[in-house]
């Protein structure tokens, strides 16, 4: 059953920001240096196309650290306890707080614009959410497994999902059960035996620093993501190859089929839609991926910042798990070589524009009474 309100946050994350695997059909051909060449009027040729470089040695960019509060702790420990939930069949009908499992269409003027159908694995309905609005939950709740339902309806002009806001929605639904969710007692038990800390205080601690961690690295991520914006703001493209373009777009298109098969959408367009992009944002996001390549070739090959063997034994290994895998050997299973040594690369060039820019830090402090953000620099 797919988890569909779960995954568009997921989504979106990756599609607004451009990363993840956005970038990774672009790719270097060897572990070895990137091979440029430089004409007299600092043309930069590579293997993805000609640019004039801007300024990427003198940038400037400011890193915001979000700071770590007492409630972000307790939170986070919250969530543990939901990692570790059970979720059991019960035979009686539903209520607030319920996962139902169904099979489902869901139809404008006998157009399906959503297909969670058997043959389509069905869907989990989290009672309470409101995932497809109030009216629908409540269709759902005091139902059991076996009860099938019909029943339509009409959304607001303001309704969160573009592709339903302003209409009329006609619903064919089939429970195929009702399970509830058990989260686990923060006990000393769970603490120790099942999440491994020593004690409440360890746990605790340990939560905060793994936060801080975090946000210290979200925080480089938007000043690498920064920095490289306003180096190809300021270069000058003079080319590109069809390869760069065709490999660009392919990417660009698979990721937004593969978010459409997910969410129950019938092709990309449905999920360009849910997401308010026209044609020129798609073509835009599918430029933006061949200047970046560009630029990470060209900074690359000026800079000699090729990868070497034992760089990519060892990013391979990190990659491997950031992108939640077991062994590098199941991550290599899903990305060739030259795929991997993007990546690596990329990241490579990312630090150095945030080595030779000039970086200003601050905190932005939270304020637990009313959540107001306050900013105080770091001299």
């Amino acid at each position: 059953m797919k988890k569909r309100y779960l995954l568009l946050v997921a989504a979106l994350a990756v599609v607004v920001s451009g990363c993840g695997s956005a970038n990774e059909a672009i790719s270097s051909d060897s572990t070895a240096d990137v091979e440029v060449s430089v004409g007299d009027d600092g043309e930069i040729v590579t293997q993805y196309g000609t640019v004039k470089l801007g300024d990427y040695k003198n940038l400037s960019a400011t890193k915001s650290v979000t700071e770590v509060t007492d409630d972000d702790v307790e939170a986070e420990i919250e969530n543990l306890q939901y990692e570790y939930a059970e979720y059991n069949e019960v035979d009686r009908k539903s209520k607030d707080g319920d996962y139902v499992e169904v099979y489902m269409t869901a139809s404008i003027d006998g157009e399906v614009v959503y297909d969670y159908s058997k043959e389509q694995d069905g869907y989990e309905i989290l009672l309470g959410y409101n995932e497809f609005g109030k009216k629908f939950d409540k269709k759902l709740t005091g139902v059991s497994k076996s009860d099938k339902l019909s029943f339509t309806v009409d959304y607001k002009d303001d309704f969160e999902d573009e592709s339903l806001a302003g209409q009329s929605v006609d619903y064919e639904v089939e429970v195929v059960g009702v399970q509830e969710e058990v989260i686990p007692e923060l006990d000393e038990e769970f603490i120790t035996e099942t999440l491994g800390y020593e004690s409440e205080e360890d746990m605790k601690t340990q939560v905060r620093k793994d936060l801080e961690e975090t946000n210290d690295s979200d925080a480089d991520y938007e000043v690498q993501e920064e920095l490289m914006t306003q180096v190809i703001e300021a270069s000058e493209f003079l080319d590109y190859t069809d390869e760069v373009y065709e490999t660009s777009k392919e990417s660009v298109e698979s990721n937004y089929q593969y978010y459409a098969e997910m969410f129950g959408y019938t092709d990309a367009d449905d999920i360009y839609e849910a997401f308010g992009m026209t044609d020129d944002d798609v073509e835009s996001e599918i430029m933006d991926m061949v200047y970046r390549s560009i630029v990470i070739s060209a900074i690359a090959g000026v800079e000699d910042l090729g990868v070497t063997d034992s760089e990519y034994d060892e990013q391979a290994e990190a990659l491997a798990q950031d992108y939640g895998y077991d062994s590098v050997d199941d991550f290599a299973a899903d990305y060739d070589e030259s795929e991997i040594n993007y990546l690596i690369l990329e990241q490579k060039v990312l630090t150095f524009l945030e080595d030779n820019a000039t970086i200003t830090e601050e905190t932005e402090q939270v304020d637990e009474g009313d959540g107001d953000v306050e900013v105080e620099g770091i001299e």
